[in-house]
Parts: structure tokens; sequence; C-alpha cells
């Protein structure tokens, strides 16, 4: 009998309603599943044969305590889906300059570095931005201290934003249109094949497609090239992947990568 992890956090100690059918089935193979939180100091780790990725929502409040955990598990040769390798690539959103590199469609990204300080009304001329653009933490999740400015704001926003890259690094983004009126479209693939596709929309006045900011989820259903798109950014990945995520927009036909 196989000793099986499910990792969340402390918000959410226990089974999600979306782990009951897989746990069942598990268990209906002979394996014991456990939730177990991620930064629980008593859990013996070594007592798991696997530990699935779950819920760890709140990774992004301590992110260098998260990679420390990480290696731990390596360190324990504790088999982990998806592989630690994987999860540290994905962990900060500078591989988004990677995709830029390779000529990739890829919503254009400006990495700013911790303590690399700028004068917000200078990033639309020096970057060409024609509108809005969207601030939030290189390591991030569910639209933590996300913004959306314009350059009318930038002054206004200046202190807010010295306050954000004293503390880490940020990514900036030219705030897309078609995101607040069509919706964000995430794709799901298990072992790199295609599940599913949902497309999630903000609520009027907002432009976070999260449901904690009222944002809706609704079935997609993606055409075979724009899956076949999607594809492409994963055959940069390297090794076994159980789950992954593929969330951006489509202009023209063409699945633009947002992350």
């Amino acid at each position: 009998m196989s000793e099986i992890g499910f990792v969340t956090c402390k918000k959410y100690p226990g089974l999600f309603p979306d782990d009951i059918p897989v746990v069942r089935f598990l268990e209906n193979k002979g394996n014991k599943v456990e939730p177990v939180v991620w930064d629980d100091h008593l859990i013996k780790w070594d007592d798991f044969n696997i530990l699935v990725i779950r819920s760890v929502w709140d990774y992004h409040l301590n992110p260098e305590r998260f990679m420390e955990w990480l290696e731990v598990l390596v360190s324990n040769n504790i088999k982990v889906l998806n592989p630690v390798k994987t999860m540290r690539g994905n962990l900060h959103k500078e591989y988004l300059l990677d995709y830029q590199d390779m000529d990739l469609p890829v919503i254009p990204t400006k990495l700013i570095r911790k303590n690399q300080f700028h004068n917000l009304s200078g990033l639309w001329s020096g970057n060409n931005y024609q509108s809005e653009i969207v601030i939030k933490p290189a390591i991030s999740l569910n639209s933590h201290h996300t913004y959306k400015i314009s350059r009318n704001e930038a002054k206004d926003f200046q202190k807010t934003f010295d306050n954000l890259v004293a503390r880490q690094d940020l990514i900036i983004q030219p705030f897309i249109k078609e995101v607040e009126s069509k919706g964000e479209i995430s794709m799901i693939f298990i072992n790199r094949q295609f599940s599913h596709a949902v497309v999630k929309k903000p609520a009027p006045g907002d432009f976070r497609v999260q449901s904690e900011y009222g944002g809706k989820v609704q079935p997609f259903d993606p055409s075979t090239s724009v899956k076949r798109q999607a594809e492409i950014y994963l055959e940069e990945v390297t090794g076994p992947l159980l789950y992954a995520r593929v969330d951006g927009f489509i202009v023209e036909n063409t699945f633009v990568l947002i992350e």
C-alpha cells in the first residue's frame, strides 16, 4: 500500500471537494491518501511514498520558506508530482522572458528586480505602453498585490510601487482589453494530454478574473489549433508533468501566453 500525501496549506487543511473523486479512485486501488499542510513542522515527510501538490495557496507569502521545504523533499528522495524541478522553474514568472526569447506568443513582460526603483511615469515612454499596465509580484497567485494603473495614475501610485519593489521582484505587462471583454482562457493538461478548458471573466468594473473578486468561470472549447499552440509551451518543460495549466488569451486565432 502506498502512502500518498495531498499537499495543501494552513487555510485549507482538509481535502477539497474536487479532490474526493481522485482520492476515492486511489483508495479503491489500495492506496492511503492523507491531506498534509506543507509548512506543518510535525509532519514526517519520509512517511510518504508520493506527494501530490494540490492546494499550497499561500506559498507566495513566504517563497523562501517554500523553497526550503522543496529542498527537504529532494534531500529525502521523496517522489513529488509535479516534480520539484518543475515547480522551481514555474515559481517565479521570469520564465515568461524565456518564452519571449524563443519568439513564442507571450504577453510582453518586463521584469523589475527587487530594489530596482523606477520612475513609473517613465515606463510608458520607455516601453511603448499604449494605455494601462498591470503590475504584480513575480511570485504570486490569485492576483495578490496585482494592480492596473494608467499613465495618469502613475504619480499617485509611485509610493505603492516603491514599497512593493523594496520587498520583491515585480513584473509589468500591458493591460489586455481582450481579457476584460472576452476573458482569460485556462487549458488543463493531464500527463501532457489536453483534458479540458475554461474561460474566466472578470466582474463588471474589475479586471481580475478570480472568483474572490467576482470573476465567473465557464467551460470553453478551444480549437485544435489553439490546443496545439498551448502544447508548444509545455514542450519546453522537461520531465514528467502530471498536471499543467496554460493561461492566455486569443487574438485572431493566436493563443498568447499570460502564464
